[in-house]
């Protein structure tokens, strides 16, 4: 079965050193299955990395017609998937990792798109293998119970691949207002919300290389994301894109339209230290955004 007219979505940060051997070892699996490699393409979005990411991306850019790049100025998992998926040139896109992809969820998953608006590859629904070590498991089963504890959420995973109708999942991409890896799960929890349709296939997944933290050290950051979670969900936003962008003098090169966006949506709902934990943006930031948001309301006739 050939396969065409799909983008890729790849974020990636800090990976110089598996970077380029994974992409051209992805292209090389996705000629096998493909026809006409114009068809289809891979959006690497690199953020904010430190090391020579983004130079190696350029030059597979410049190597590979399939292959393009786009940048933010800063690390923000959610913040790149959502440039990808607003920058991609098909309906059917699919959200791979650098050290993870896998062809059988490709090849099940663009069919499926025809069907359903979101396609989650599981880890834990029968028939996935998971070879990662023991306490990653018991963390992952850990979290998607406190989900459904918490929010109710009928799924059985929100990490990890993914498939994606553009045109019905785009509007819920523009309503998250979380940025680390949170962001898949209120990407979810929000499509759920919206009725749309969700559906998941088992994957086989194994531990490429070793985590950059511990897991065990990352369950406070974990609890604080569920926290801001938890409160991004008590709105259910319809973020214009076309609100004015922020042109101001903007911290570490940031971009901070989006961010306008987000603080436009939470000001008179939050104090300006609670925006500033829901979005982890510096408070002065925060307070320099709303004096600009509350100037332009005082000028509006």
């Amino acid at each position: 079965m050939s396969l065409n007219n799909f983008s890729i979505i790849i974020p990636v940060y800090n990976e110089a050193n598996i970077l380029r051997k994974s992409i051209v070892s992805l292209i090389k699996d996705l000629e096998k299955i493909t026809q006409f490699r114009n068809n289809y393409e891979i959006i690497i979005i690199e953020n904010g990395s430190t090391d020579f990411t983004r130079q190696v991306a350029t030059q597979l850019a410049k190597e590979f017609s399939l292959v393009r790049i786009n940048h933010l100025e800063y690390s923000s998992y959610g913040e790149a998937l959502k440039l990808g998926i607003g920058s991609s040139t098909y309906e059917k896109v699919i959200i791979f990792n650098v050290d993870f992809w896998d062809l059988d969820f490709l090849r099940k998953t663009l069919p499926l798109l025809d069907i359903y608006d979101c396609i989650v590859g599981s880890k834990v629904i029968a028939g996935s293998v998971d070879k990662r070590p023991l306490l990653r498991r018991l963390i992952t089963r850990w979290f998607n119970l406190l989900l459904r504890l918490l929010y109710g959420f009928r799924g059985t995973d929100t990490h990890g691949i993914k498939g994606l109708r553009k045109s019905a999942i785009y509007p819920i991409v523009t309503q998250c207002l979380t940025e680390r890896e949170i962001f898949d799960t209120e990407l979810l929890l929000r499509a759920d919300r919206n009725a749309l349709s969700i559906h998941e296939l088992p994957v086989l997944i194994r531990e490429v290389r070793l985590p950059r933290l511990n897991p065990l050290k990352r369950i406070p950051s974990t609890i604080r994301d569920l926290l801001k979670l938890y409160v991004a969900l008590q709105f259910r936003p319809t973020i214009k894109l076309n609100t004015p962008h922020y042109r101001h003098h903007n911290v570490e090169g940031r971009d901070f339209s989006s961010s306008y966006q987000k603080v436009k949506l939470l000001l008179g709902k939050f104090a300006d230290e609670e925006i500033s934990f829901i979005l982890e943006l510096p408070i002065n930031t925060i307070k320099e955004l709303s004096e600009m948001i509350r100037s332009e309301d005082e000028d509006k006739p």
